[in-house]
């Protein structure tokens, strides 16, 4: 079972904290989504994991091992991540892109395109395998980029806003994979804007845990279902939410803002 943790981790840039006293785990099968208004340090917890942001105190660990002295390779091993940009500078095309998620395995060049080509079908891109990355739209290139972190085949995944410029109905069936891959038992912690589609997350409600994120520090952590979710929400982005029932799920509609609640 491959975990990754924080414990009383915090990172301070130009005298103030970007997330302080933070404790968070991520184990293989979990579902964990992270909310939370723009500059909560959402990013900055989800680079602090990955050992990409140094800690100014506290620890990041995957089973154990400070994650900045794992190695490259066994790092890209355990756990991977779909950043909100994705920069590409080179002229490389969507299998090429893919294709770079293969590299910790140390395979041939025939393998790691077998390997990429079949998670670019998985995400309905295979037609896209030709196309240069700048030539493709947000909405494809999301999709590339998905494949890329699948294909790094790893026990852990994290996400960061995923879902940006995607229209609806892409949304939902993203965020249906994104539950689908906890429940084919990795361990995944998506960052989020997209309240009113926490319910489309596939799998049973008592694993989806939500995490609420403000001014760096956890405000709350409860279930999807829990009854106390509107009220929390609400108080973290100080705006009220309404529950509408559809197809059996939950859904939260952010309804008019109610002032500062800090």
């Amino acid at each position: 079972m491959v975990e990754a943790e924080l414990r009383e981790a915090k990172v301070v840039r130009q005298g103030r904290d970007l997330i302080r006293d933070v404790n968070l785990n991520l184990t293989e099968g979990s579902m964990t989504v992270l909310v939370g208004p723009n500059g909560a340090g959402k990013s900055t917890l989800l680079r602090s994991l990955l050992g990409l942001t140094a800690l100014d105190s506290g620890s990041a660990t995957i089973n154990g091992t400070p994650v900045r002295e794992l190695g490259h390779r066994d790092r890209a091993g355990q756990i991977g991540w779909l950043p909100q940009v994705d920069e590409v500078r080179e002229p490389i095309n969507a299998l090429q892109y893919v294709m770079g998620g293969r590299f910790r395995f140390g395979e041939s060049r025939h393998d790691s395109e077998v390997a990429a080509r079949k998670h670019l079908d998985a995400q309905g891109a295979g037609e896209l395998a030709d196309r240069r990355w700048h030539s493709l739209s947000g909405g494809e290139r999301q999709r590339v980029a998905l494949a890329g972190l699948l294909a790094q085949e790893t026990p852990l995944v994290l996400f960061d806003e995923p879902a940006r410029h995607l229209d609806p109905r892409h949304q939902m069936d993203l965020y249906s994979r994104i539950g689908q891959l906890a429940s084919a038992g990795h361990g995944v912690l998506c960052v989020t804007h997209d309240i009113d589609q926490i319910h489309f997350i596939s799998g049973e409600d008592s694993d989806v845990r939500i995490i609420g994120l403000r001014e760096g520090s956890i405000r709350f952590e409860c279930g999807r279902e829990d009854a106390t979710l509107p009220e929390k929400l609400g108080s973290l982005f100080d705006v009220r939410y309404e529950v509408v029932e559809t197809d059996s799920r939950r859904a939260l509609i952010p309804v008019r803002d109610h002032g500062p609640t800090r």
